[in-house]
């Protein structure tokens, strides 16, 4: 009888022993995928924060671009505008010398008008003088 209770003892240490095993390789099983359902979460949260930082480097990128842009843009047209600004201080210069040369053109000729004038003036006083000692 000791034998049979000895024997259905063991068989229940046995069996207990053999579900302790059982349940912590279940355990096992559970907690090993939960370490790796965090990893392949960590990769997928890696996967985003590296996408948003490569998204935040390619707008930074056409950003710049755009300024950059915007800035050769306003060199040009600041180049077009004093091209244009030069072109009208020569021209008012060109403007002035042209003008400074009829007033002189007209100073010039006055004195010339102004000489044959007196010329004909003084020949006709010598003229009369010589006429009326006669």
């Amino acid at each position: 009888m000791r034998v049979v209770f000895l024997a259905a003892f063991l068989r229940v240490v046995f069996l207990a022993a053999f579900l302790r095993v059982v349940f912590l390789a279940a355990f096992l099983r559970v907690v090993f995928l939960a370490a790796f359902l965090r990893v392949v979460f960590l990769a997928a949260f890696l996967r985003v924060v590296f996408l948003a930082t490569f998204l935040r480097v390619v707008f930074l990128a056409a950003f710049l671009r755009v300024t950059f842009l915007a800035a050769f843009l306003r060199v040009v047209f600041l180049a077009a505008f004093l091209r244009v600004a030069f072109l009208a201080t020569f021209l008012r210069v060109v403007f002035l010398a042209a003008f400074l040369r009829v007033v002189f053109l007209a100073t010039f000729l006055r004195v010339v008008f102004l000489a044959t004038f007196l010329r004909v003036v003084f020949f006709a006083a010598d003229f009369l003088t010589a006429f009326l000692r006669v």
